[in-house]
């Protein structure tokens, strides 16, 4: 099993009109007067992905021989076809997220994001019509369900949070403090713990926990504004600043996992697990493993730049789930492990003791629940 969450090759072909499909196969929604092919490959790892694609519906209708026309994004449909463009699933979940400069007659532009389901052992191209058309048309869209669930104004251990609930993990997420306080699994076991008892058995926890010893990105901190960018059926994005307005982050949320990238750094910063797996931390069944092939129980330490592409998990073998967490962009900055006072994790990507050993922006990281223990 390969861990490399939204890593792919997507490919945009060119559209057609309805009487000149750009695929062999039949036509799949019969309302609807234009299809855009799009080819990924994603990397296997054998669960769903959830992948953003950029589209130009604009250039697609002029391809397709027309100009002037609005796009009308309620009109979107998605099916996965095989090698000939035979459906292959009519079910296809996704979400169109326009761009910051969109325009439906001149910059029809943005991301579609599409559910790569039960991608095979081996990589494998997989191939998807998105069916569109004009504002005014008879086409009609598909009524994706909302599998990342959004609800603002609420509060984790006394704070002001934001949830977001998905299939795999509900996410607590402390919008003033910048940074996840709880991360609970579809059986309510919390695999961050963050509460505002003393040190390791509280306060210390959390997801990022970015920036030391400024505080920021962490449970318990304040001062952060965070606003909720996109809310769709399968993609939550939240950008949060820190007070001194120095540092950004943000969020995109899927059903399978979070997608952490730092948008403005102002120094030297890691980024953290603080935790408790399995909702407590048992140093004897309890386990790590990585990228570079080493695994042990949680009372072993580490302290070494993890191979790339660099990923951890920690497993639960007895309740049988396991978190598991990225470093997308390649480096050969120092990572470590250790518990503290056996009742937390404490790793961290680019931490060396109490050094911070990661800069620039525009890294990403990725942190999720998988439902099994087996070791990667």
């Amino acid at each position: 099993m390969v861990l490399a969450l939204g890593q792919v090759a997507p490919v945009i072909l060119p559209t057609a009109p309805a009487q000149a499909a750009p695929l062999d196969g039949p036509w799949g929604a019969a309302n609807h007067g234009y299809r855009l092919p799009v080819e990924i490959t994603p990397t296997a790892d054998g669960s769903a992905l959830y992948v953003p694609v950029a589209v130009d519906f604009t250039a697609a209708f002029v391809a397709a021989g027309v100009s002037g026309l609005s796009f009308d994004p309620t009109t979107l449909l998605v099916h996965e076809v095989d090698f000939s463009g035979v459906i292959a699933s009519a079910a296809t979940s996704f979400q169109f997220d326009p761009g910051p400069a969109f325009d439906p007659i001149n910059a029809a532009v943005g991301e579609l994001v599409l559910e790569v389901v039960a991608p095979t052992t081996l990589a494998q191209t997989r191939s998807y019509l998105v069916y569109f058309d004009a504002l005014g048309s008879a086409a009609s869209g598909a009524d994706v369900t909302d599998q990342v669930v959004v609800s603002t104004g609420l509060f984790d251990e006394g704070e002001p949070a934001i949830s977001i609930d998905t299939p795999t993990g509900e996410w607590w997420y402390q919008d003033q403090a910048g940074g996840f306080s709880s991360l609970l699994d579809p059986a309510g076991a919390d695999w961050i713990n963050w509460s505002t008892q003393m040190g390791s058995s509280g306060e210390f926890r959390g997801i990022p926990n970015l920036v030391f010893p400024a505080g920021f990105f962490h449970p318990g901190s304040t001062g952060h504004t965070t606003t909720v960018d996109i809310d769709g059926p399968v993609h939550v994005r939240l950008t949060t600043l820190s007070p001194d307005g120095l540092w950004e982050m943000q969020w995109d949320l899927y059903p399978s996992h979070a997608q952490a990238t730092v948008l403005a750094a102002n120094s030297p910063y890691w980024f953290l697990y603080e935790g408790t797996p399995g909702g407590a931390v048992d140093e004897t069944s309890d386990f790590w493993a990585d990228s570079s092939g080493s695994t042990a129980t949680l009372d072993t330490a580490f302290t070494g730049d993890i191979a790339d592409p660099e990923w951890i998990q920690f497993g639960d073998p007895i309740a049988d789930r396991s978190l598991f967490a990225i470093h997308h962009t390649p480096g050969t900055e120092t990572d470590s492990y250790r518990t503290l006072d056996s009742t937390m994790t404490v790793f961290g990507f680019g931490r060396s003791g109490l050094t911070s050993l990661l800069s620039g922006a525009d890294r990403d990281f990725s942190v999720g629940l998988l439902d099994t223990a087996n070791r990667l």
